[in-house]
């Protein structure tokens, strides 16, 4: 992954707030941006997942990966209290790891662990490169470069935002993961697209 540089397009850098929200300057935005293309990857527990496994439920995604040294702590950590309040709703949590080289199912499992992460609800999701970067970049539009010559905490620089994605596969919203204010758009617009008890 020497070198390697993926960008979403355009949307980057924004978030995302749902119409109607009062939040201050939010503007009316696009109901979606976009729809989810098939994928199939490696979860931890070794089997394969795919768009199918996910349709029918709301599901909120990010970008990690296990050595890092910057970010992906806090923003496991956010998923682990997301876990908590979508407790008893059918919303499901993704994490893609961006260093599929190493991140490997047996070593998603170990991190997942750490966070607590249930098995039934809270995914990660690792495979070739080709699959990881077709789904992060292209499906997702989550920027990340890669690059071998620095240290393995630091290899990836990648967004810090999830994705709300409907049971349809429509990407939903973008909210950035260290805003408390689009943490709880995030928590309403996920509650309004849940299907209710899984």
């Amino acid at each position: 992954m020497r070198g390697l540089l993926a960008l979403g397009p355009a949307l980057s850098c924004l978030l995302c707030c749902a119409p109607g929200d009062d939040a201050p300057g939010a503007q009316a935005l696009p109901e979606t941006f976009g729809v989810v293309e098939p994928f199939s990857l490696h979860e931890r527990s070794g089997r394969w997942v795919t768009l199918a496994d996910l349709e029918g439920s709301p599901w909120i995604a990010n970008v990690m990966f296990t050595r890092c040294s910057g970010p992906c702590p806090r923003l496991a950590a956010a998923f682990a209290g997301l876990q908590d309040r979508f407790e008893g709703t059918d919303v499901r949590l993704v994490s893609i790891t961006v260093d599929p080289e190493h991140d490997t199912p047996g070593v998603l499992a170990d991190y997942a662990d750490r966070f607590g992460a249930d098995a039934d609800r809270w995914w990660f999701l690792t495979g070739d490169e080709a699959g990881v970067h077709g789904l992060v970049t292209g499906s997702l539009k989550q920027a990340f470069v890669a690059d071998e010559d620095r240290p393995a905490g630091m290899r990836v620089t990648h967004s810090t935002r999830f994705v709300l994605v409907d049971g349809t596969g429509q990407i939903r919203g973008f909210f950035e993961s260290g805003d408390g204010a689009a943490i709880e758009t995030l928590v309403r617009r996920a509650r309004a697209l849940s299907g209710g008890p899984r």
